[in-house]
């Protein structure tokens, strides 16, 4: 079944603190973004990639990923208001005869693409999967109003949800047509509201999220 990857990089990058775009912070000598599109690149699962783009910037990435040989990126699409409304946006620009999508956070350079391979072989048998880590640290369920702990959970039950996130384009797509809410955190929540079992892949503790300079610190240490 064909495959192609939906790379979002449309969001403000608020708590990112900087005046470059995230997408074009540099990582070892290199904008971000092209380390996520270098990675899905890779992965011999994905036929091709479409960017999702902040409006303001479709230009700048077009020139980004023409200058690093990006040469699996399809098309550069405008993001939407939210990330749900980008991920839509992606999904309308897929290729007619795409079955299975995968959708990356264009803010995680350093997925593996052995990984990619795995969470797009395992949503071709069972509809939805996602890369996902053990949580190491315990973790407490704290009342907001009294900052009381009100329970401690089983860390061996907990899971840190990573991307990308593979599904059957048809589930996916009606996850979207028929959520009701607030914007959700991650793709697979809205299936799992359509009734869908995923399949969590582990995955690697390099799969970092680049969301603070800090994170960005890390990254290149991770990348020695």
């Amino acid at each position: 079944m064909k495959a192609q990857g939906i790379v979002v990089a449309a969001g403000e990058g608020l708590r990112f603190k900087s005046d470059i775009p995230k997408p074009f912070a540099l990582l070892n000598g290199e904008p971000l973004i092209v380390h996520s599109l270098r990675a899905l690149a890779q992965s011999q699962s994905l036929e091709s990639l479409i960017v999702v783009a902040h409006p303001q910037f479709l230009q700048r990435m077009q020139t980004v990923i023409e200058e690093f040989g990006c040469k699996k990126v399809r098309r550069i699409v405008p993001g939407g208001k939210t990330r749900r409304e980008s991920v839509g946006r992606g999904l309308a620009s897929l290729d007619d005869d795409t079955r299975i999508v995968a959708i990356h956070d264009g803010a995680r350079p350093l997925v593996g693409p052995e990984e990619v391979n795995r969470a797009v072989e395992e949503a071709e048998r069972c509809s939805a999967a996602i890369l996902a880590v053990r949580v190491k640290p315990t973790i407490k369920v704290v009342d907001q109003k009294t900052m009381t702990v009100t329970a401690t959970l089983q860390r061996q039950e907990l899971w840190d949800v990573q991307t990308p996130q593979v599904f059957e384009r048809s589930v996916i797509e009606q996850a979207h047509r028929q959520w009701q809410g607030d914007d959700p955190t991650d793709d697979s929540a809205m299936v799992e509201k359509q009734g869908v079992s995923v399949k969590v892949i582990e995955g690697s503790y390099r799969n970092i999220k680049i969301t603070t300079r800090e994170d960005l610190v890390f990254a290149e240490q991770l990348l020695f």
